[in-house]
């Protein structure tokens, strides 16, 4: 039991960590404005500050009359230091869901939605686009009071008093108390609610069903939300029905027309559902309270109108602020580069090849979104495989396009010539013309006669290729070669020949670019040839399938390198003969 009633706060503690940690990074990426979040926590502070001096006068009347009772000194306790503190974290986790959401909000749901509240929460009233969203906002509270209204006339206890829990009647001042609750609850629950975690869950999923659904419980986790007390008792059944109802609907309502509808929403519904039943009681000090409360809550309206008729010189809420277009254009970058990622991927292989004799697995690990590593397969006559493995030089987008065009060239010349050295001479050629100046490729290339069990390789300045005997014996072969793109072809053909190794059942290929060999600890040390052919070594000597060997070698680079950053692409192809 305890720890239920410890859950609520634990957390909150949780949505603090959580929000800090998101506030911070935000920070490093220049995507987070500090002033309206500062503004917001401010006027959360100030709120909780009136209801609690309501609490300490509606205490100090009746202290007098129970001081010896040891449950008022835990309450005055509550009152002046647990309650101080908590109002400051949930004041933080509300102002640093605002800080953390806006740009994100900006990104998966549509501008013309967020820009009006965006405006509204850094003071600028001025702006056309507020009109629509305050006015939905209006309608949709009447709309759940009218529901509510008929609702509790026909429910089991619609005849106790429509005022049974005015405790603002008695406190000081009566009139701030519901207008204050409105704009806290409405803001929290649009900006912890729909800001941050349905903003968060829609930046991850295109199912509106789920992020309705997260929404629905991140808003219903929140308390000081509807009042239902002057019509529904609290053992009426039907309370909790209408609630959920409420709180689905103001999901919804969020979805289609944004933060400011919502916020609108509970502004109004909160104070007209605390105001309207005093003007009915016939008490005149109750008819004047009322009455000004809910030409209160016009304010918004009122808000709304002047934006409409004096907009700013733009015309709109409008300006976007620069944190958030930095955001967008982070955004627009990604969704670029997992385009880029995804071409790239659908260029490589996407299953080894089907080859009686040999067991082939591949693999290529970016250190970015797109590399410049390449590897393919080509299923050639007479039992025939050839394999590439190239590395050009850079990294990024610039070194993806030169790997696209690598792949291209190859595909063409392996399907004309079974000479490996004739086939990288060509592709040189074509590289010679299309290279930037500076620019490289390192290649290897090796056909694999499964008849004949032997290997023709050719090298071009790329990493020897590893064949480790059944045994354990074995070492790289080394053919001469220089980097494609970097001399004349002829010159190339002079340096480049092709080399022959026979094999045998057992035996294990490795073909694999730079970022194995020199993959860094912390310490700066490179993973190194010894450490991959001791692997390889120790791998020949089992029975492991290519893809054991692929996988054990890149689990022994990233333990290798454990806290490091990855810096180069990785890229390993094993080939193992049956």
């Amino acid at each position: 039991m305890q720890l239920l009633e410890a859950l609520p706060l634990l957390g909150i503690l949780a949505g603090a960590a959580i929000v800090g940690a998101l506030m911070l990074i935000r920070r490093r990426q220049g995507e987070l404005d500090l002033r309206s979040p500062a503004v917001l926590f401010a006027a959360i502070v100030l709120g909780s500050v009136v209801g609690m001096l309501m609490l300490i006068g509606t205490f100090g009347a009746m202290f007098g009359n129970v001081a010896g009772t040891l449950n008022v000194w835990f309450g005055l306790i509550n009152i002046l230091i647990t309650a101080p503190i908590m109002m400051l974290i949930i004041g933080f986790v509300i102002a640093g869901a605002w800080a953390v959401g806006e740009s994100q909000a900006y990104l998966v749901w549509p501008q013309q939605n967020v820009r009006p509240f965006s405006a509204w929460m850094r003071g600028n009233f001025r702006t056309s686009e507020a009109i629509e969203p305050v006015t939905v906002g209006y309608l949709a509270a009447f709309a759940a009071l009218g529901i509510i209204t008929m609702l509790g006339m026909i429910s089991p206890g619609s005849h106790q008093s429509s005022v049974a829990a005015l405790f603002a009647l008695n406190s000081w001042p009566s009139i701030i108390a519901p207008l204050s609750t409105g704009v806290v609850t409405g803001v929290s629950l649009t900006v912890v609610g729909g800001v941050f975690a349905m903003t968060y869950v829609r930046l991850r999923t295109k199912r509106i069903w789920v992020v309705v659904l997260v929404g629905t419980l991140a808003m219903l986790s929140i308390r000081s939300s509807f009042s239902l007390s002057q019509f529904f008792p609290a053992s009426t059944a039907v309370t909790p029905v209408v609630y959920l109802a409420l709180t689905v609907a103001l999901v919804v309502l969020y979805v289609r027309s944004g933060p400011l509808a919502s916020v609108t929403a509970v502004f109004v519904y909160i104070v007209l559902i605390n105001a309207y039943p005093l003007v009915l009681t016939g008490n005149p000090r109750h008819i004047a309270t009322g009455g000004w409360v809910l030409v209160a809550s016009l304010g918004f309206a009122a808000l709304a109108v002047y934006g409409f008729v004096r907009p700013r010189a733009e015309g709109t809420a409008a300006s976007m602020p620069t944190h958030v277009r930095r955001a967008i254009d982070r955004l627009r970058i990604t969704q670029e580069f997992d385009v880029a990622r995804g071409v790239q991927s659908q260029l490589l292989p996407s299953r080894a090849p089907d080859s009686p004799g040999l067991d082939v697995a591949g693999i290529c690990v970016p250190a970015n979104e797109v590399g410049g590593d390449y590897f393919d397969y080509f299923q050639l006559e007479d039992s025939r495989l050839g394999i590439a493995i190239g590395d050009v030089s850079g990294k990024g987008v610039g070194a993806a396009i030169y790997m696209t065009l690598t792949k291209s060239y190859m595909v063409t010349q392996a399907a004309h010539t079974a000479d490996p050295a004739r086939v990288l001479s060509r592709v040189n050629d074509h590289l010679r013309r299309n290279l930037a100046r500076g620019n490289f490729v390192t290649m290897a290339y090796a056909i694999v006669d499964v008849a004949e069990r032997r290997i023709d390789y050719a090298r071009a300045g790329h990493n020897p290729p590893l064949l480790i005997r059944a045994d354990g014996d074995g070492d790289f072969l080394n053919a001469p070669g220089v980097t494609l793109g970097a001399v004349a072809s002829s010159t190339l053909d002079t340096i480049m020949r092709v080399e022959t190794v026979e094999t045998r059942i057992g035996d294990l290929l490795l073909l694999y670019t730079d970022g194995v060999t020199e993959a860094m600890n912390v310490r700066g040390d490179e993973y190194g040839d010894d450490r991959l052919i001791a692997l390889a070594r120790a791998m020949a000597r089992t029975p492991a399938t290519a893809k054991d060997v692929v996988d054990a070698l890149l689990k022994d680079v990233r333990s290798f390198a454990g806290r490091a950053q990855q810096h180069d692409d990785i890229t390993v192809v094993a080939v193992r003969f049956l």
